[in-house]
């Protein structure tokens, strides 16, 4: 199969973005978890808002993949159109390649869907804490 970083360059030109959108996910998670864990009076407005961008980021990651995906796609589609004869291992090759960022892309909306659902629920539960208090 392979080395994660020769797959990781085999998936093409739009693994980089994903890659940093799954770095800008990881930092916003490790910021709301030590605001939402560790800090007391944080601006609960400010903290959903950053919870919220965790979201939005793993869903942009999906939408990067599947552009590339279908762009890829028609790159392929047009030169078998193009080709009187073209081998099935190589179009076999080129759906591979062109699913391993869908894959990574569906790995980042996963992992950023489930620290968004856990940290809103974290969020909620402080507010609703300090509303009983008051």
């Amino acid at each position: 199969m392979g080395t994660l970083y020769s797959i990781f360059i085999r998936g093409g030109p739009f693994m980089w973005p994903l890659l940093a959108i799954a770095i800008i996910i990881l930092f916003l998670t490790i910021k709301n978890t030590n605001w939402l864990y560790w800090k007391v009076n944080s601006d609960s407005i400010r903290v959903e808002q950053n919870i919220n961008a965790i979201l939005f980021f793993g869903v942009l990651s999906l939408f990067i993949a599947f552009f590339g995906y279908y762009l890829g796609l028609n790159i392929a589609m047009n030169a078998i159109y193009r080709a009187n004869d073209i081998s099935p291992v190589i179009i076999a090759s080129g759906y591979s390649q062109a699913l391993i960022p869908l894959v990574f892309s569906l790995g980042v909306f996963i992992f950023a869907y489930c620290v968004w659902y856990l940290l809103r629920w974290r969020l909620k539960r402080l507010v609703s804490i300090d509303l009983k208090q008051k």
